[in-house]
This record gives C-alpha cells, structure tokens and sequence, in this order.
C-alpha cells in the first residue's frame, strides 16, 4: 500500500482533526473573554465590599455615640448646619455671584 492510498483512504481523519482543534480554539478564546469579565466584576466587588464595611464602621460609631451630647452637636453643626449660640456662622457660597 502506497502512502498516497492511504492518504486518501484517511483524509477525513485529518480533516475532522483540523475541525475539532478549530472549534477548541474558539471555545478556548470565548473562555479567557468570559474569564477576564468575572475577575473584573470580582474585583469590583471587593472594592464595594470594602466601601460598605468602612461605612458600616462609620455608622456603628454614630450609633454608640448617639447618647453624647457633644456628638450630638457635632452631628447637628456638620450635617443640619445649625449654629448654637455664642457660635458664629460663616456662609462661603461655592459660585461668585455677579
């Protein structure tokens, strides 16, 4: 038997071969796609982890010092704005008014 029979006689083993690695190579470039969007979103998501755990602290911190009345006024001052007496209150607008 010659080696150009035998070609013809397994041609499509090849052929089928060459196929199997093509589809392999698409699937294997989908993958690395789909990978690298779950390790961006992973990412992103230990990043609001870490946001929410610091803002939980913060909030804790406000709870437990709810009954100080220096906090109180703190809070009052910072986030209401309001001013106890004795005090003196300085309005910067942010835009110079024309």
């Amino acid at each position: 038997m010659r080696l150009t029979d035998l070609f013809f006689e397994w041609w499509w083993v090849a052929g089928l071969a060459i196929l199997c690695l093509g589809i392999y190579e698409q699937g294997a470039k989908v993958l690395e796609k789909e990978i690298a969007l779950f390790q961006h979103q992973a990412d992103d998501l230990r990043q609001k982890t870490v946001q929410a755990r610091a803002l939980q602290a913060e909030l804790k911190l406000q709870v437990t010092s709810q009954s100080d009345p220096a906090w109180i006024e703190l809070v009052l001052i910072k986030n209401i704005g309001l001013v106890p007496e004795g005090y003196k209150k300085i309005y910067v607008p942010s835009e110079i008014e024309q």
